[in-house]
């Protein structure tokens, strides 16, 4: 299988690196960075409230790119797969 390759241009632009830290790593106190293609993580995990977006910054247009994308995946892969996220298995 040839994989392709997400460019950081899209990875930002279309929202994916916003959601993924909204989502999940600003409330564990941690945030993914790209800055010169390096990929780094902000530890705040010290912070009890965790990390969050500055109010000015526009948080919707990108979050409602990325919920599209997931409503015209998520049939498909739930048919092919079972799930939408891939579960635990048990111990």
């Amino acid at each position: 299988m040839d994989v392709k390759y997400l460019d950081t241009k899209a990875l930002i632009d279309d929202g994916y690196l916003q959601e993924v830290n909204r989502q999940f790593f600003h409330p564990l106190g941690l945030a993914l960075e790209l800055k010169d293609s390096a990929l780094r993580v902000w530890d705040c995990r010290d912070d009890p409230e965790g990390v969050c977006f500055a109010d000015n910054v526009p948080l919707r247009a990108k979050a409602t790119g990325i919920a599209v994308l997931e409503g015209q995946r998520y049939a498909a892969r739930k048919l092919a797969l079972g799930y939408w996220v891939q579960p635990l298995k048990p111990l």
